[in-house]
């Protein structure tokens, strides 16, 4: 199959972390036209390991984050549809969620230090930027709540 990256990302000591998509069987089953991955790399440039995951259609990584304890947040877009998910250190998939389902794309996504994550993107309709802060308040995966504070940004029409 065809990979490519679209994003890269360093922790504090000195891992790094790709996202993208791939057409073939890069670390697991293919599921679609095309899925997301995520990669862990060492300081020193070894793989040590890739989780790849879709739907039947295109899906795709767009950007790659990692926060101060070792987990990793990936954005980007599936069926029409941005998604954000969270893997811990050693690759496992934490959670999934779809916001703003078939309205936006996301481009970007970081981790702050107290728990937050941003993404940031476009509105498919009106073609405004936005960005949007998820807080997780309860953190084990099957009983993750999410406090959603989302803001469209026109930067266009601010004043």
């Amino acid at each position: 199959g065809s990979d490519e990256s679209r994003d890269v990302s360093a922790d504090g000591l000195g891992n790094v972390y790709i996202t993208g998509f791939t057409q073939g069987s890069l670390a697991g089953p293919h599921a679609g036209h095309s899925d997301a991955f995520v990669s862990k790399f060492d300081a020193s440039g070894s793989l040590l390991w890739t989780t790849q995951f879709g739907t039947s259609g295109n899906d795709e990584g767009r950007s790659v984050s990692a926060d101060q304890l070792g987990n990793v947040y990936i954005t980007g877009s599936t069926m029409n549809s941005v998604f954000v998910s969270k893997f811990d250190a050693l690759g496992s998939l934490q959670w999934t969620m779809h916001p703003n389902r078939g309205t936006s794309f996301a481009n970007g996504v970081s981790a702050d230090g107290l728990g937050n994550v941003y993404i940031s993107g476009r509105t498919h309709i009106s073609a405004d930027a936005y960005v949007a802060k998820y807080g997780v308040l309860v953190p084990e995966p099957t009983t993750i709540t999410i406090a959603l504070v989302a803001l469209c940004l026109p930067f266009w029409r601010r004043r």
